[in-house]
């Protein structure tokens, strides 16, 4: 038997059958989400805590719904799951802990297309099989091609100042220079 390889540490260790659900139907998976946590736990071992509530002698899941059910099926295919690493969550009652849960949901940036090649600029290989990305996509900004071309010359000489970009769909700010730009763009 094969056992899962542990590649975090917690504020503690949980038995993943003592955790009861929290979120209820607050997210929606598929069996190939499950697939491809199970392919993910496979190939880069338990790598997040779970976030773990304590309320009494209940233990609810803030954060591993999905893994919940992978670790399951691991388990069903003969791997042995040790007591794997927990953070631990502080609330005073459900109120406070659905509120703190809305909050380790919630999005206080976007993901674009932009912002993840500029993260993933210098990497050379990207392995994310099974990772669904989804990007934030800002409305297309119609550029007249003649003012754009007309000003090509000055680059060397502005090339350095900062432009601020607005999506006007997200709200995100995005701060590039004229290079930058040109760089991403492939200009």
């Amino acid at each position: 038997m094969h056992e899962i390889k542990i590649a975090c540490t917690g504020a503690g260790l949980e038995d993943y059958r003592d955790l009861v659900d929290f979120q209820g139907g607050f997210k929606e998976r598929t069996d190939e989400d499950i697939e491809n946590m199970v392919a993910s736990i496979l190939k880069h071992g338990w790598s997040y805590p779970f976030f773990v509530w304590k309320n009494g002698e209940t233990k609810y899941i803030f954060d591993g719904h999905g893994r919940k059910p992978a670790l399951s099926l691991l388990e069903s295919r003969g791997y042995i799951i040790p007591l794997l690493p927990s953070a631990y969550i502080f609330a005073d009652n459900i109120h406070e802990a659905k509120i703190k849960l809305l909050k380790l949901n919630a999005r206080y940036g976007s993901l674009t297309e932009s912002s993840y090649t500029l993260f993933t600029k210098n990497m050379s290989e990207i392995d994310l099989d099974g990772v669904s990305i989804k990007f934030d996509i800002p409305q297309k900004i119609n550029v007249d091609a003649e003012d754009y071309t007309e000003n090509l010359d000055k680059i060397d000489e502005f090339g350095h100042v900062e432009i601020k970009i607005i999506c006007p769909g997200c709200t995100e700010e995005s701060s590039f220079t004229v290079k930058e730009l040109l760089e991403l763009t492939g200009e």
